[in-house]
C-alpha cells in the first residue's frame, strides 16, 4: 500500500503509528516487535537498514518522549548509560572522579558495559538520574543494568556528536571517556 510506511525526521511510521527510529548512524533502525511483519521487514531491507527489534519502542514514541523537543525547547538527544563491568576490581568501584584521578585512572570504555541505549524524553541529567536511580532490568524498556549510582557514565548523543558525564555523588562531571583531547574539546554540556 502506498505511503503505509514513512520516514520522517529519523522516525519510522507504519500506517501512521510510530513504529521505530533510526539510530545516530542513520543505518540502524530500532523497531518495536509489535510491528514486525513481512511488509515492514521488506521495506527496511530495501532501504538497507540493519534492524534491532526492541520492546517498548512504540510506548516511548507514542508518549511523545522522542517525537517532541524537551520542555526547555532544545532537541532531545538519545541516551546511553554505561556501568562498570563486574570484572572491574572493587577498589575502583563507586569512587568519586577526583579519587579515581588520584590513582592515575580515568573512566574509559574498556572498564564499562553499555546497559541502556534509547530515549527518555529529557536531556536534563538530574531527571535522567531520577529515572534510573531505582531502575531494574527492563524498566525502563531496554535497560539491562543496576540502579544508577556513583561511577556510572551517561552519554547524550545525536547526529552532531556525544557528550559524556561521570556520575560523581549525583553531580555529573563532563569527561572525555576515552576520546582524544580534540574530540573532548568539542563536547557540550547540553542539559
Amino acid at each position: 500500500m502506498r505511503n503505509s510506511i514513512q520516514l520522517q525526521n529519523r522516525f519510522i511510521f507504519f500506517y501512521s503509528n510510530p513504529a521505530g527510529y533510526l539510530e545516530q548512524d542513520h543505518q540502524t533502525a530500532v523497531m518495536d516487535p509489535m510491528f514486525q511483519n513481512q511488509e515492514l521487514e521488506a521495506w527496511l531491507r530495501k532501504k538497507g537498514y540493519a534492524v534491532k527489534w526492541q520492546d517498548g519502542v512504540y510506548d516511548r514514541l507514542a508518549e511523545g518522549s522522542v517525537l517532541k523537543v524537551s520542555e526547555g525547547g532544545e532537541a532531545l538527544k538519545a541516551l546511553r548509560v554505561y556501568q562498570l563491568r563486574p570484572s572491574v576490581g572493587v577498589e575502583i568501584k563507586f569512587l568519586e572522579l577526583s579519587r579515581l584521578q588520584q590513582m592515575n585512572l580515568e573512566p574509559t570504555p574498556d572498564l564499562y558495559d553499555l546497559v541502556y541505549d534509547g530515549m527518555v524524553g529529557t536531556n536534563d541529567l538530574e531527571q535522567i538520574f531520577e529515572k534510573f536511580r531505582f531502575a531494574s532490568p527492563g524498566d525502563p524498556p531496554g535497560f539491562m543494568g543496576n540502579p544508577m549510582s556513583k561511577s556510572d557514565v551517561v552519554e547524550l548523543y545525536d547526529e552532531t556528536g556525544s557528550s559524556f558525564f561521570y556520575n560523581d555523588k549525583r553531580e555529573f562531571i563532563p569527561i572525555s571517556f576515552g576520546r582524544n583531547e580534540e574530540e573532548a574539546a568539542g563536547m557540550s554540556m547540553s542539559m
